[in-house]
């Protein structure tokens, strides 16, 4: 597998025949009223920064491995794929993720035009700079989900 290329998976489907994704089958999901979101993790985020600092254009997307993603989203019909960066943008520092999302808006302002967030997404504001981001900057289900794997870890 080429490192350099952004891949899809489907990790929570069951069955053997896993349906390919594809514009085919994103058109029908649409015309059959399902949604259909893919959701971004920080690597194709930190590649779309990295595309819009460069210039933001075509050669840099295809620099960057983004071209399959693009070229996929390109042949769908409009407003029949939702994009979600809400899990890549909660895994970084508030001042990061900010940068992140206004470099991630930039990006599909140019390459994606045509594409919303998913309809049900919340719109969260990233403030704050903290410099030392670590267990303290933590949500509480997030402490006390760390907390009990370390203290299994510790009674080991």
């Amino acid at each position: 597998m080429n490192e350099d290329r952004a891949i899809y998976i489907k990790p929570n489907h069951s069955g053997i025949d896993i349906p390919k994704l594809d514009p085919v089958l994103i058109n029908r999901n649409q015309s059959e009223g399902k949604e259909t979101t893919l959701v971004l993790d920080s690597n194709i985020l930190i590649r779309m920064e990295r595309v819009v600092k460069s210039g933001n254009k075509w050669r840099s997307v295809r620099e960057k491995g983004l071209d399959n993603l693009v070229g996929l989203l390109q042949k769908c019909r409009p407003y029949s794929v939702c994009l979600s960066p809400g899990f890549a943008l909660k895994e970084m520092p508030p001042q990061n993720a900010k940068v992140a999302m206004d470099l991630y808006e930039a990006f599909c302002s140019v390459h994606l035009p045509n594409f919303i967030d998913t309809p049900t997404s919340t719109r969260k504001v990233h403030t704050g700079i903290n410099n030392d981001y670590g267990f303290n900057d933590l949500t509480y289900e997030g402490l006390c989900c760390t907390n009990l794997s370390v203290k299994g870890f510790s009674a080991i």
